[in-house]
C-alpha cells in the first residue's frame, strides 16, 4: 500500500492522507493539531480546500460590528425551517390537501432534514377546524398573523395557494370601525336585521379608532345542539346580506372608499391572497417565495347545479351559480397570473363527470391528476427551497458558522427583544452608568428579587454603553438561555473565546485549545486573556454584562465566583446580576472583596412609575381603559410596591378589555395573574388539551421546538381522542391551528431560541417556568411520566416513517361516533430522528442525541432505561455520536445517574426476581468502565470508539453470561460499527477494566508518551529526544534501553503483538519506526509517515472493505 501511496500524484497524496486523518478523528479541532505535526505546506492545503478564503467585504464588517457588542445593523435570525401557509378553499380542495399531508410533505420534511437540516413546517388552516376555532371568530385574524409569521421565519417559499372554481367563504367582520358603521346603518332596510346587527356588534371606546366588536356565538347559542347553530347560520346570513349591500350602495354614493367597500364582500381566500402580496400593483419582494396551483373545471358550464357534490366544488346560491363571485373568482385568478413569475404557477384543466364517485373528478381523463400534482409541488418547492438555501450560504452564513459570532448575536437579539417594550428605570440606569464611565476596579453586583427587570435594566445598559464609552466594546450573555452560557465552563470559554477575537480582530485564535480544561485552567486563561486585552495600545474599553448567574448549573465554583476577576484592568468593566440569596452569590461577592458601593439593587415599582409604564404601554398599543375600569387599576397598585412582571401581566388582561365588558377585578399578585392566564387558556381551547400541551412545553428538557411538540401531541392517544370527539380525522395528527391558537394565546411569554439546530421554545421567565412546572409537569406526575416516554420514542425513531402506532378509541367516541375497539393501527408521520444523518458530511444529530441522554437519565424514565438499557445503552453510533456533541463531563455524569439508580434498585433484592436486572447492571459497569479509562483519548477522536471498546472487551465477545454485551460487541464488526469506524483490532490489546496499576518507577519529561500493556509486556516511551523501551525484570527491578533517538518530536505510540512478535509503532512528524521483540532480540524499521494509516487513537488494525492483512513498511 505505502509503494501505491508514492506512485501518486501529490494531489492524490495529499486526499489519501486527508480522508485518513478525517476517517480517526472527530472534528475540525484534532485534525489541526494533526496537521500542524504534519507540516505547514501541508496544512495551508487542507485549510485551503476545507474553507475559501475570507474577503473582507460587508459580512466581515457585520460579523466584527456583533463582535464588538454593536445593536445597529444586526444580521437576521437564521432560518432553521421551511415554513409554509396553505391558502385554500375547504371543500374542493380536500383530497388536495389530504394527498399532500399524507404523500408528499413527509418527503419534503425529509429532504429538508437530510440535505440542510431544516424543519419544514405547512400551516393549513383549513385542515382540522373545529367548531370552537370558529366561536370568537378569530381565525381570519389568526391566519393573517400566521402569514406574517411564515414570511418571517420561512427559508424559501412560504404561501401556497390552491385556487379552483369556487371564490370562497365569505363571513361577518369581526371589527368595523365605527366610522363605517355609521355609514352603513342608514342603508340597513330590515328593521329586524338592524335590530341584529345592534345585539351582536357591541361599540368599544377604548380603542384609539372606536369600533364594534362582533361577539362570540356561545354568548347567545350553544352551537353543539342543531337548531341553535342552525339559528346562529341564519341570523348571520341575513347579517352578511345586509352589511354586503349597504357597503355596495355606500360605495355607489361615494361615502365609502372601494376598497373600504370590499372588505365586506371579498372572501377569506382573497384576504390571504393580498396579505401575502399577491394582489396588489406594486412590488413585492415576497412574490418569489409565493406558488400558484390553479385548477379549472373545463365543462363547469354543463354541471348540474342541483346535486349535492355540486355545491362543494362551485359558488352557488339557491341552486344556481353564483354569478358575483364566480366573477371575482376570475378577477383573482387574472391578479395572481399576472403578479407571480410565471415559474411559480402551475395550472390544471380538469372534467365533471356525473357519474364519478368520491369527488367527480378526473385529471384529463386520466386517473393520475394527484399524483402529478404532489410531485409538482414537491418539485416547486424543492426549487425555492435550494435557491434560498444558496441565498442563505452566501450572506451570513460565516456570521452563523463561527461559534464565538453565532453566540454574540443570540444574546444581542435577545436583549433586543428585552427592549421593545422597555420603559423608566432613570435611577439605576444612572448607577449602571457611572460604573461603567467611573474608575473603578471592581465588578459591579445588580441583584434584586425575581422580576423587578433585572434583565431588561442589564440589556439596556449594554444598549447605552457604546453612547457611555464611545468605541467601546460589550460582551453581552444572558445565562440560561443557549447551550454556550448553561454552565460555568461553557461560559468561560465563550468569554475568552470572544475577548482574543477582539484581541486579535482575527479568525484565527487560540480558541480551540480551551476544549478539555478544567475549570481552574478556564479561570486562569480567562483572566490572563482580560489582562492582555487591556495591555494592547489599540484595545478600546470593554464592558462584560453577565446576566442571571444564579441560573449556571449547579456548581459551586460557578456560585462562589472564584472564576470572576475581583480586580479588573484599567479598561474592563464586569457587570453582573443575580437573585439576593439565590446559593450564596452576593456573599460570595462580598466576601472576595467587592465593595459594598458595586451593589446595585433594583427596587420594586412604586404606584405612580407602574401606572407611567401602562399608560405608555397603552399608548403604544392605541388603546386605554374606560372611566369605570381605571379605578380597578389603581387599585392593584396602591399601597404595594410592584414588580414589571406583574405590571406586564397586568396589562395583558386589561388591554383586552373593553369598554362595554363589565368591570373585573384584577389579580393581586404574579402567581394569581399566571393562574388566570391558564385558567382562561384551558376555558378557551379545552382543559385537558391545554394541560397535555403544556405538560410537553415544561417536561422537554431544556426546551422543545414547534415541529417536536406537533409530532409529540401526535402520538399522544389522550390528546387525540380528547380533540376528536366529534369526527375521525382523514390522518391521526393532531390540527396544526390547535397549537398556533394557543400558542397565539401566549406568545408574549414565550421565547425562541436556537437549541442544537432547532429553533425551540421555551417560558421567557423563570417564574413562568416554575409555575407551568408545578401546574402541568412536576417530576412524578401521571402526565410528566406519560410525556416524557412519548418524547422517548419519538426520539427513538418508534414510530417514525411507514411504522403504524396502534391505538384504542376513548368511551366518548365509541359511543358517540359508533367506532369499535381495536382499529388499525396508522401512520402518524412524524419527522425522523436518525442519530446520524445520511448526507455527504455524515453529521451526528446532535439534537436528538442531547436530548435523550437528559430523557434517560430523568427520574421518570430510569427505570425504563434500566428494564431495556440493551436497546437504549448499547447503540454504537449513539454512544459514539455522545463523545462527538457532548463533553466527558456531561456523557459521565449521565452515567453515574443511572449506575447509582441501578445499584440503588439491586440493593437488598432477591437474586432471583432481578437476576437479569444483574446481568443489565454488570453490561453497563463494563461499558462505563472502558469509558472511563480511555476517555482521554476517546475524547480527541471519538470515531475511534469502536476501535477502543473492541480493543478491550474482545474477550466478552462469546461470553454467555453477558449476552447483550456480547450482542454489543457484535454490532462492531457488522452495520453500524462498520459506518462509524472501518478500522478493527486484530486482537485484544488494551487492558479491560478491573485491574489496578501495581508500581510506577519511570522517571521521564511531562512530555512524554507512553504505551501502556497488560501483564509483563514492556512499554515504550517517547519524547523530544529518544524513544526507550522499558522492561519489569523477574526481580522487580525496570531497565531502560534507548532504542531511537527520532529527529522531530514524536506525536504517538501504540504497543499491538502479531503472533509470538510483540510491537512498537512510534509516529514522528515525518517518519513511522516500528519496533519489534522477538525473543529478546530488537528490531527497528522506518518509514515515511504518508505510506501508512496508523495514527495516535489506533491499535494496529485490519481494514475491513479492503482485507489488509499487513502494512507495508518497506
Amino acid at each position: 500500500m505505502g509503494k501505491d501511496i508514492r506512485k501518486c500524484n501529490e494531489r492524490q497524496r495529499f486526499f489519501f492522507i486527508f480522508t485518513s486523518v478525517h476517517l480517526v478523528t472527530s472534528s475540525w479541532r484534532e485534525y489541526n493539531s494533526i496537521s500542524h505535526k504534519m507540516g505547514v505546506e501541508l496544512r495551508r492545503k487542507i485549510w485551503s480546500l476545507k474553507f475559501s478564503p475570507f474577503k473582507m467585504d460587508t459580512k466581515n464588517a457585520t460579523r466584527e460590528s456583533v463582535l464588538k457588542g454593536s445593536f445597529a445593523g444586526l444580521p437576521p435570525r437564521r432560518k432553521k425551517a421551511v415554513r409554509i401557509f396553505l391558502s385554500s378553499t375547504f371543500t374542493d380542495m380536500k383530497e388536495e390537501r389530504n394527498y399532500l399531508m399524507s404523500e408528499t410533505f413527509p418527503r419534503l420534511k425529509d429532504y429538508c432534514q437530510k440535505n440542510y437540516k431544516l424543519e419544514f413546517q405547512v400551516v393549513d388552516m383549513r385542515w382540522g377546524i373545529q367548531d370552537r376555532a370558529n366561536d370568537d371568530h378569530s381565525t381570519p385574524e389568526l391566519c393573517m398573523r400566521e402569514i406574517h409569521n411564515c414570511q418571517k421565519e420561512s427559508l424559501g417559499p412560504n404561501f401556497v395557494c390552491f385556487l379552483g372554481n369556487r371564490y370562497g367563504t365569505r363571513y361577518l367582520s369581526k371589527f368595523i370601525l365605527d366610522e363605517h358603521w355609521n355609514v352603513l346603518m342608514p342603508y340597513i332596510q330590515s328593521g329586524e336585521t338592524k335590530a341584529l346587527l345592534e345585539e351582536w356588534y357591541k361599540l368599544d371606546t377604548n380603542s384609539e379608532k372606536h369600533r364594534r366588536i362582533l361577539q362570540p356565538v356561545s354568548s347567545k347559542y350553544n352551537t353543539s345542539k342543531t337548531e341553535e347553530k342552525e339559528k346562529w347560520w341564519k341570523e348571520s346570513s341575513a347579517m352578511y346580506d345586509s352589511l354586503k349591500d349597504a357597503a355596495v350602495e355606500a360605495r355607489y354614493v361615494g361615502l365609502l372608499s372601494e376598497k373600504d367597500a370590499h372588505t365586506f364582500l371579498r372572501s377569506v381566500t382573497e384576504e390571504e391572497l393580498d396579505r401575502a402580496g399577491l394582489l396588489t400593483d406594486e412590488q413585492c419582494e415576497n412574490r418569489e417565495k409565493c406558488l400558484a396551483f390553479i385548477r379549472n373545471i373545463s365543462n363547469a358550464d354543463s354541471i348540474n347545479v342541483t346535486e349535492e357534490k355540486a355545491g362543494k366544488f362551485l359558488d352557488i346560491e339557491s341552486k344556481k351559480i353564483d354569478k358575483e363571485r364566480q366573477d371575482f373568482l376570475a378577477e383573482l385568478k387574472e391578479k395572481v397570473k399576472k403578479n407571480l413569475p410565471f415559474e411559480n404557477i402551475k395550472e390544471y384543466s380538469v372534467q365533471w363527470l356525473e357519474n364519478q364517485t368520491k369527488n367527480g373528478l378526473t385529471f384529463q381523463g386520466q386517473k393520475g391528476y394527484l399524483e402529478n400534482f404532489g410531485e409538482d409541488f414537491f418539485n416547486q418547492v424543492k426549487t425555492l427551497i435550494d435557491r434560498a438555501a444558496v441565498i442563505e450560504a452566501e450572506s451570513f452564513s460565516d456570521i452563523y458558522e463561527e461559534e464565538v459570532s453565532q453566540e454574540a448575536v443570540s444574546h444581542l437579539k435577545q436583549a433586543e427583544h428585552r427592549l421593545s417594550n422597555f420603559v423608566g428605570r432613570k435611577a439605576i440606569l444612572d448607577e449602571v452608568e457611572s460604573y461603567v464611565t467611573g474608575n473603578s476596579q471592581h465588578p459591579l453586583v445588580v441583584y434584586g428579587n425575581s422580576g423587578c427587570g433585572k434583565t431588561s435594566v442589564m440589556a439596556f445598559a449594554a444598549r447605552e454603553t457604546s453612547k457611555w464609552l464611545p468605541d467601546s466594546s460589550v460582551i453581552l450573555r444572558f445565562l440560561g438561555t443557549t447551550q454556550s452560557s448553561s454552565d460555568i465552563e461553557h461560559l468561560l470559554r465563550s468569554l475568552t473565546a470572544q475577548i482574543m477575537r477582539l484581541k486579535f480582530n482575527s479568525t484565527c485564535t487560540d480558541a480551540d485549545n480551551l476544549q478539555g480544561k478544567s475549570l481552574q485552567e478556564l479561570t486562569d486563561v480567562f483572566h490572563t486573556e482580560l489582562e492582555d486585552y487591556d495591555k494592547y495600545g489599540h484595545a478600546c474599553p470593554l464592558a462584560v454584562f453577565v446576566d442571571s448567574v444564579d441560573q449556571l448549573a449547579d456548581n459551586v465554583m460557578a456560585y462562589n465566583l472564584s472564576w470572576l476577576p475581583v480586580v479588573l484592568p484599567p479598561k474592563i468593566k464586569f457587570i453582573i446580576s443575580t437573585l439576593p440569596h439565590a446559593h450564596g452569590i452576593c456573599e460570595s461577592a462580598s466576601t472576595l472583596g467587592i465593595p459594598m458601593r458595586n451593589f446595585v439593587k433594583v427596587e420594586e415599582l412604586d404606584e405612580k412609575s407602574a401606572l407611567e409604564i401602562v399608560d405608555e404601554w397603552f399608548s403604544k398599543s392605541k388603546r386605554k381603559m374606560s372611566e369605570k375600569q381605571r379605578p380597578l387599576l389603581i387599585d392593584a397598585f396602591k399601597h404595594q410596591k410592584v414588580t414589571p412582571l406583574y405590571i406586564k401581566l397586568v396589562f395583558d388582561i386589561i388591554k383586552g378589555w373593553s369598554s362595554f365588558q363589565k368591570a373585573c377585578s384584577i389579580p393581586e399578585t404574579v402567581s394569581d395573574c399566571m393562574d388566570h392566564l391558564f385558567t382562561t387558556l384551558e376555558n378557551t381551547h379545552g382543559k385537558s388539551q391545554v394541560q397535555l400541551a403544556l405538560a410537553y412545553l415544561s417536561c422537554c428538557p431544556g426546551e422543545i421546538g414547534e415541529t417536536e411538540l406537533e409530532d409529540a401531541l401526535s402520538l399522544d392517544e389522550d390528546f387525540l381522542n380528547e380533540v376528536y370527539q366529534y369526527h375521525l380525522p382523514p390522518i391521526r395528527r393532531i390540527p396544526p391551528t390547535l397549537w398556533i391558537r394557543m400558542r397565539n394565546d401566549i406568545r408574549d411569554y414565550l421565547v425562541e431560541r436556537d437549541s442544537h439546530g432547532v429553533t425551540a421554545q421555551f417560558w421567557y421567565h423563570r417564574q413562568f417556568r416554575e409555575f407551568a412546572d408545578k401546574r402541568y409537569g412536576g417530576k412524578s406526575g401521571a402526565n410528566t411520566t406519560k410525556c416524557l416516554s412519548v418524547l422517548c420514542e419519538y426520539f427513538t425513531n418508534m414510530w417514525s416513517g411507514d411504522t403504524a402506532k396502534p391505538f384504542k378509541y376513548g368511551k366518548v367516541q365509541i359511543d358517540r361516533l359508533k367506532v369499535k375497539n381495536p382499529p388499525t393501527p396508522q401512520k402518524r408521520l412524524v419527522v425522523p430522528q436518525p442519530t446520524r444523518y445520511n448526507d455527504d458530511r455524515h453529521r451526528f444529530n446532535t439534537r436528538k442525541i442531547i436530548v435523550l441522554g437528559k430523557l434517560w437519565t430523568s427520574d421518570a424514565l430510569k427505570e425504563q432505561v434500566f428494564q431495556n438499557s440493551s436497546a437504549y445503552l448499547m447503540d454504537i453510533e449513539f454512544l459514539t455520536g455522545k463523545f462527538v456533541v457532548d463533553s466527558w463531563k456531561n456523557i459521565e455524569t449521565e452515567f453515574v445517574q443511572l449506575k447509582d439508580y441501578m445499584r440503588q434498585q439491586l440493593t437488598g433484592k432477591a437474586k432471583v426476581a432481578l437476576s437479569n436486572k444483574e446481568v443489565y447492571f454488570t453490561e453497563f459497569c463494563y461499558i462505563h468502565a472502558v469509558l472511563k479509562m480511555y476517555n482521554g483519548l476517546i475524547s480527541r477522536a471519538p470515531l475511534s470508539l469502536p476501535s477502543q471498546l473492541f480493543a478491550c472487551l474482545q474477550d466478552k465477545y462469546s461470553e454467555d453470561r453477558l449476552p447483550n454485551l456480547s450482542w454489543f460487541l457484535a454490532q462492531l464488526t457488522s452495520g453500524k460499527g462498520i459506518e462509524v469506524c472501518p478500522f478493527l483490532p486484530v486482537a485484544k490489546t488494551l487492558e479491560s477494566p478491573g485491574g489496578m496499576q501495581l508500581r510506577s518507577r519511570l522517571h521521564i519529561s511531562p512530555e512524554s508518551m507512553l504505551s501502556f500493556t497488560y501483564k509483563n509486556k514492556p512499554t515504550v516511551a517517547v519524547c523530544s529526544e529518544q524513544i526507550v523501551l522499558y522492561t519489569l525484570e523477574d526481580n522487580g527491578e525496570i531497565s531502560e534501553q534507548t532504542l531511537a533517538t527520532p529527529d522531530r518530536k514524536p506525536h504517538c505510540v501504540k504497543f499491538f503483538s502479531i503472533g509470538e512478535k510483540e510491537n512498537y509503532l512510534v509516529g514522528c512528524a515525518n517518519r513511522f519506526v516500528l519496533i519489534s521483540l522477538d525473543n529478546n532480540r530488537i528490531e527497528c524499521n522506518e518509514c515515511p509517515s504518508a505510506g501508512t494509516l496508523l495514527y495516535a487513537s489506533m491499535t494496529i488494525v485490519r481494514f475491513r472493505y479492503r482485507a489488509l492483512q499487513s502494512i507495508n513498511l518497506t
